[in-house]
C-alpha cells in the first residue's frame, strides 16, 4: 500500500510520458514554439528598425509573451485537432471556472506571495542588507503600453502555458522549476524572483490542479504584476 501510495505521489510530481507519440508530441511543440518566436522575434526587430515601436526591449518581450499563446493554439487546434471547447476545458478557462470562489482563491494566493516579499524585506532589515529586485531595471524606460500589458496580458499568457499547458504534461514541480529558470536572468539579492516564482509556480501548480480553473493563478498573477508596476510608478 505504502509502495503504491508513493508511486501516485511520484506521478503526480513527475507524469512524464517518456511513449513515442509523447516524445513526438513534446518534439512538435518546441518546433512551433522555436518557429513563432523567430518569426515574432522578427517582426519586432522589423518594427523597431521601422520606428514603428521605439523600445526594443519591450516589443521583444511582447513578442515572447504571445509565442506563449499561440504556442498553445496552433499546437492544440492544428497538431491535435481540438475543438474550441475541449481547448476551453483543457486549458481550465470556461466560464464554468470562473467562480467567486476562483476571485478568493486568486486573492489568497496574492496574499501569500505579498506576505513572502515583506519577510524578505524583514530579513533584510533584520541583517542590516539592502534589499533590491530588478524590478525597476525590467520596467524603466518602458511605454505606457508596456506597463498596461505587464498586468493585463503577461498574466494570462505565462499562466496558459506554465499552469494550463505544462502541468498536466510535466507536473506541479517541474512546470515551477521551468516557471523560476525564467526569472533566474533577474539579479536581485537574495534571488527574490526565482525563489518567488518558485512558491508561486508551485502554489498555482496545486491550485490549478485540484479546481481545474486557472483563472486564481490568473487573478493573483495580475495582482503581482499590478503591484510591481504600481511600485515602481508611484
Amino acid at each position: 500500500m505504502q509502495e503504491r501510495s508513493n508511486e501516485s505521489l511520484l506521478h503526480k510530481l513527475f507524469p512524464i510520458d517518456f511513449s513515442i507519440s509523447s516524445i513526438r508530441s513534446a518534439a512538435v511543440f518546441l518546433l512551433i514554439f522555436i518557429v513563432l518566436l523567430f518569426f515574432l522575434s522578427y517582426i519586432a526587430a522589423v518594427f523597431y528598425v521601422l520606428g514603428i515601436v521605439h523600445n526594443e526591449v519591450a516589443v521583444g518581450n511582447a513578442a515572447t509573451e504571445f509565442t506563449f499563446l499561440l504556442s498553445i493554439l496552433l499546437y492544440m487546434f492544428a497538431y491535435k485537432g481540438m475543438s474550441a471547447k475541449d481547448v476551453v476545458s483543457a486549458l481550465g478557462i470556461g466560464r464554468s471556472r470562473l467562480t467567486k470562489m476562483a476571485f478568493v482563491i486568486g486573492i489568497a494566493l496574492f496574499l501569500v506571495l505579498f506576505s513572502f516579499s515583506i519577510i524578505i524585506s524583514l530579513i533584510g532589515y533584520v541583517t542590516n542588507t539592502t534589499v533590491s529586485t530588478n524590478t525597476q531595471l525590467v520596467l524603466a524606460n518602458e511605454p505606457l503600453w508596456f506597463y498596461v500589458f505587464t498586468f493585463t496580458l503577461v498574466p494570462v499568457f505565462e499562466e496558459l502555458l506554465f499552469r494550463a499547458f505544462l502541468v498536466p504534461r510535466l507536473g506541479i514541480l517541474l512546470s515551477a522549476v521551468i516557471f523560476a529558470l525564467g526569472h533566474a536572468s533577474y539579479n536581485s539579492t537574495f534571488g527574490i524572483e526565482i525563489m518567488g516564482a518558485l512558491l508561486f509556480g508551485l502554489l498555482a501548480g496545486w491550485i490549478f490542479r485540484k479546481t481545474k480553473s486557472l483563472y486564481p493563478s490568473m487573478i493573483a498573477h495580475m495582482l503581482v504584476n499590478a503591484l510591481a508596476v504600481a511600485a515602481y510608478i508611484i
